[in-house]
């Protein structure tokens, strides 16, 4: 699939979190040549995932969570939270490490065909918004550098799809959260037929206070 294709792929799924997954995952795995493609959201403020989604292997909450806790506390190379400061935030295992000595590959990987993996830190406009994790299992050849490129080159359209989806939830629930994002509608005239109070407050600002706001908001589906 070429660049161009999935990026638009990427920028037309959704809005809520089940759709842009299901479309998401398929574009990814074709883009990337994957067995097993894993997202998960993060907590932008804790750097803590927050949801799992696995495809191409069956749902086993006891393997998500030993994957999580090794992450955590194993001391294994490549954990994700150094992977969003690098410079390019994305790596694979066999690129960077002998996997005889991570013991994710040993405990989880091996034992269910696993050959290589790679990781992604997606990132939008600075700020960390998902992982994405790609596996090729045994018989497939490991990642390349090229295949690393690749990856790092979608992470902010899929870091971005996160963040839609999480705008739109939000909208969709104002009273969950302190600060909702703003809303608004437009009738068949082009005039304002509804809009929200977070709205109101960035339409009816200033030019100065507007070129500080995140205009990106808006094109992703909120103020």
């Amino acid at each position: 699939m070429p660049q161009v294709t999935i990026t638009e792929t990427l920028e037309r799924a959704g809005p809520d979190l089940d759709s842009f997954l299901a479309s998401a995952q398929s574009a990814i795995s074709n883009f990337l040549d994957l067995d097993v493609c894993v997202l998960s959201s993060v907590d932008p403020a804790t750097g803590l995932q927050t949801s799992c989604e696995v495809f191409g292997l069956p749902k086993d909450p006891e393997r998500e969570l030993k994957v999580f806790e090794l992450e955590w506390f194993s001391g294994d190379p490549l954990p994700y939270h150094e992977l969003a400061r690098a410079g390019v935030p994305a790596s694979s295992m066999r690129l960077t490490t002998d996997p005889n000595r991570v013991r994710r590959f040993k405990e989880i990987y091996e034992p269910n065909g696993g050959y290589d993996e790679l990781r992604v830190s997606c990132l939008s406009g600075g700020t960390w918004w998902a992982t994405l994790t790609g596996f090729r299992v045994v018989g497939t050849p490991a990642f390349s550098e090229e295949d690393v490129a690749r990856a790092a080159s979608i992470g902010p359209d899929i870091a971005a799809g996160f963040r839609r989806s999480f705008l739109y939830a939000a909208a969709g629930n104002p009273g969950t959260i302190e600060r909702p994002p703003g809303t608004f509608t437009i009738d068949d005239k082009g005039r304002f037929a509804t809009t929200t109070s977070t709205a109101e407050e960035w339409l009816t600002a200033d030019d100065e206070e507007r070129r500080t706001h995140d205009t990106r908001a808006l094109r992703d589906g909120g103020a």
